[in-house]
C-alpha cells in the first residue's frame, strides 16, 4: 500500500476491492428494508392515559365582584378615556364617528 500507483487504474482497482471486502456488520441490519410494493400500517401500541381532572358535571365560575363595588363610578378601562368606545371597535380604528 505504501508502493507509489503507476496509472489512475490501479487506485480505481484498489479502491473497489477495498469497497467489496467490508465485513457484513458494518453494512445496514437485515430487517433495515422494506419488501418492494409493500404498505406499512402504523398500530397505537397503548391506549392514552384518560386525564383525571376531566368532569362533565357543570361547575359555577367564582364570583367575580362588581367594578362599582370596588370604586364607585370606575371606567371600564382605566388607560382609555370615557368618552372613547372599548374592545374590538378601538382597537380597529373605529371612534364611533359615522360621519365618513
Amino acid at each position: 500500500m505504501s508502493e507509489e500507483y503507476k496509472t489512475e487504474t490501479d487506485l480505481t482497482c484498489e479502491r473497489y476491492e477495498n469497497a467489496v471486502n467490508h465485513p457484513q456488520e458494518v453494512g445496514p441490519p437485515e430487517n433495515d428494508f422494506r419488501e418492494v410494493n409493500t404498505q406499512t400500517i402504523q398500530n397505537i401500541t397503548c391506549e392514552p392515559e384518560a386525564s383525571d381532572d376531566v368532569t362533565d358535571e357543570y361547575t359555577e365560575l367564582e364570583n367575580v365582584p362588581d367594578a362599582d363595588d370596588i370604586q364607585e363610578n370606575s371606567p371600564v378601562d382605566p388607560v382609555a378615556t370615557v368618552e372613547d368606545m372599548h374592545g374590538t371597535d378601538l382597537i380597529n380604528g373605529y371612534d364611533g364617528d359615522d360621519s365618513e
